[in-house]
């Protein structure tokens, strides 16, 4: 979503220019985005389980994710954003 509404104000601030946009997002959010990888990059063997057992374990931190004090207590700042969108109004 973030992406979204950033490219969609590039756009529009620069009149439609593609060009002028692109480069605008990409300077706007690429830090942003960097750090987004580098957390996933760290949860890539959660995710990318092995066994029987490690599939049930990621079963389980899924369906505990869903409570919002454990998604706290599973992933801290991980999944948090403090991303402020501009305003393109």
């Amino acid at each position: 979503m973030t992406e979204a509404y950033t490219l969609a104000g590039e756009l529009h601030k620069a009149s439609c220019n593609y060009k002028a946009a692109f480069a605008a997002y990409e300077a706007e959010l690429k830090l942003f985005l960097h750090e987004k990888q580098k957390a996933a990059s760290k949860m890539v063997t959660f995710f990318a389980a092995e066994s029987y057992m490690s599939i049930i374990l990621v079963r389980l931190g899924i369906n505990l994710a869903s409570i919002p004090l454990f998604t706290k207590l599973l992933l801290g700042n991980t999944v948090k954003d403090n991303y402020k969108l501009k305003h393109y109004g």
